[in-house]
């Protein structure tokens, strides 16, 4: 998965639960489903970040 995949899964739950088309068997699914996808994105974001730290500087 990719992080523009997993923000794309995000903006569906996220639209998805504001509508109230998650009846509340499901809701606990989809909490954790973004909980997941957050992580994931979170850890993503963590790497570039230090990828980005890491890059050389030239004066």
């Amino acid at each position: 998965m990719t992080f523009e995949q997993a923000m794309e899964q995000l903006q569906a739950l996220t639209a998805k639960l504001e509508k109230g088309d998650v009846d509340l068997a499901q809701l606990n699914a989809e909490i954790k489903q973004a909980q997941q996808l957050i992580l994931f994105c979170k850890e993503q974001l963590g790497k570039v970040k230090a990828e980005i730290e890491n890059l050389p500087v030239y004066s």
